[in-house]
C-alpha cells in the first residue's frame, strides 16, 4: 500500500481566502442500514461520486476492508439512545479508481427520540490521496486487520507486534503499560536480522515517549513539529512512530514502531503513514471486545 501525503483541494468557493479560519466540512447521511440518503456537494467531491450515483447505495460498498469493519461496528450500535461522536480514518475507493483517506466523525441522529440516520462529517483539509488501497488479498494487511478486529490484543501482544512490524516495515515494535507513575515495557518484536544491541534501549523510554503517554498525541519522525518537540525534550529525534492506545481507563498502552536509519523521504513517509493507519485501526476497534453473532442478531431483533 503506497500512501502519499497529498491534501485534496476542496471544490471552488469552499475554504477560500476570506474564510481561512473556518473549515467547511463535508457531510453525508446514511440510513440505519448504511444506505446513502443525503450527500452535500463537498462530500460528493471527496467521495468522488455524484449524488445520483450514491443515493440508496451502501456506504460499505465504497470503502476498504478496515473501514468496512469500523462502519459495521458503528451501525450495529444503532439501538443506543444517546448522542456519540466516533472518529476514525475512512478509506474510500473513488469512481475513477483512486483512493482517498478521509478524517471522519460519525454521529447518530434522532427524531422524536428515535434514531433515524447516521451523519458522516469529513474534514477536507485532512484528506489524503492513497496510491493503492489495502488489498483484502494481501496477506500481511489481512492478517493484521483480522487480528485486531477479532482478537483481544492484550492476550497476545507478541503476535500483534509481529504483525504490526511486518505491516509497517519497522525494525522493531514494542508495547508498554502506562500508569500515572511510570511506563513499563511489556513485549517487543524484532526483525530476524536485528539484535537488541543494534536498536534503541526499549526498557528505558525517553521524554518523548512520556509526552505521548501523557498527552495522547502521536510522535512521528517525519513530522517537523514532532521532531522539534523531541529535540527540545531530549536533544534528539528517534526514527519512530509512537502512539497511545487507551482500551479503557484501566488499560492504557504505548505502542512504539522503530524504523531504520537512512531511508529516503518517500520510504520514511510511507512507513510512518502505515504506522498511523495501523494505530488508528487499533484505537478504534480494540477498545471493545468483539460482539458474537448471537449478540448482533439480538440487537437487530430488538430494533
Amino acid at each position: 500500500m503506497a500512501i502519499t501525503r497529498k491534501v485534496v483541494s476542496p471544490p471552488a468557493g469552499v475554504n477560500d481566502a476570506t474564510t481561512r479560519s473556518i473549515t467547511r466540512c463535508a457531510v453525508c447521511k446514511v440510513d440505519l442500514k448504511g444506505r446513502f440518503v443525503y450527500v452535500d456537494q463537498p462530500a460528493q467531491h471527496l467521495l468522488g461520486y455524484p449524488s445520483e450515483d450514491l443515493f440508496g447505495k451502501q456506504i460499505i460498498d465504497l470503502v476498504d476492508e478496515h473501514s468496512r469493519a469500523i462502519i459495521n461496528d458503528i451501525l450495529s450500535r444503532r439501538n443506543g439512545y444517546e448522542t456519540t461522536f466516533d472518529h476514525f480514518i475512512l478509506t474510500v475507493n473513488q469512481q475513477d479508481g483512486s483512493f482517498i483517506q478521509l478524517d471522519t466523525v460519525v454521529t447518530l441522529n434522532f427524531n422524536a427520540g428515535n434514531p433515524v440516520n447516521f451523519q458522516f462529517i469529513f474534514n477536507p483539509d485532512q484528506a489524503i490521496s492513497v496510491d493503492t488501497a489495502c488489498d483484502p488479498d494481501a496477506g500481511v494487511y489481512r492478517q493484521f486487520a483480522e487480528f485486531v478486529c477479532e482478537r483481544d490484543i492484550t492476550t497476545d501482544w507478541r503476535t500483534f507486534l509481529q504483525q504490526l512490524r511486518e505491516f509497517t516495515g519497522a525494525r522493531q515494535t514494542c508495547v508498554y503499560i502506562v500508569t500515572p507513575d511510570h511506563i513499563e515495557h511489556r513485549s517487543s518484536a524484532l526483525e530476524a536480522a536485528d539484535t537488541q544491541t543494534s536498536l534503541p534501549n526499549i526498557t528505558d523510554p525517553g521524554p518523548i515517549h512520556r509526552f505521548v503517554a501523557d498527552t495522547g498525541e502521536f510522535y512521528d519522525f517525519t513530522d517537523d513539529t514532532s521532531v522539534r518537540r523531541a529535540v527540545e525534550l531530549d536533544g534528539s529525534a528517534p526514527n519512530e512512530v509512537v502512539g497511545r492506545i487507551a482500551l479503557d481507563e484501566a488499560r492504557v498502552f504505548l505502542v512504539r514502531a522503530v524504523f531504520a536509519d537512512g531511508m529516503d523521504d518517500q520510504s520514511a513517509r510511507s512507513r510512518a503513514d502505515r504506522a498511523h493507519f495501523a494505530l488508528e485501526l487499533v484505537r478504534r476497534l480494540a477498545a471493545r471486545p468483539p460482539r458474537s453473532n448471537a449478540e448482533r442478531d439480538e440487537e437487530n431483533t430488538q430494533f
